[in-house]
């Protein structure tokens, strides 16, 4: 029977694609939810007059090479894949082509990604 699929057989993901274009969605995702959350709360202590060394001590973090270009990479990341989401969504036609929008996408990121990467490196 076509209809008779075991329950944890229908969870499973069969990969692909989509599926490292949905995780790399949430990791950048939460890499933006991480920096936004931290920042608020530190202009909150900088403008509630305390917590300055804290808010130092972040700024310390924020201005290492790594975490900019985390963040960069992250945002520009979420912004063309929820892009290419928004057009599969409004031109259901353009699912059958989800995986090139994908890679052009990922066309789009990389020089996008890496000419800020040589001011920041």
């Amino acid at each position: 029977m076509a209809g008779n699929v075991n329950f944890f057989e229908g969870l499973r993901y069969k990969g692909g694609v989509g599926m490292w274009a949905w995780i790399l969605h949430r990791i950048a995702g939460l890499g933006v939810l991480l920096f936004v959350g931290v920042h608020v709360i530190t202009m909150f202590f900088i403008y509630a007059g305390v917590g300055t060394e804290s808010a130092n001590a972040y700024f310390a973090w924020y201005k290492t090479p790594g975490v900019q270009l985390f963040v960069i990479a992250s945002l520009l990341y979420h912004a063309l894949n929820g892009l290419r989401i928004i057009l599969i969504d409004f031109c259901p036609s353009l699912a059958a082509y989800q995986k090139e929008l994908f890679w052009l996408a990922m066309a789009l990121w990389v020089p996008m990604v890496i000419v800020p990467a040589l001011f920041i490196f």
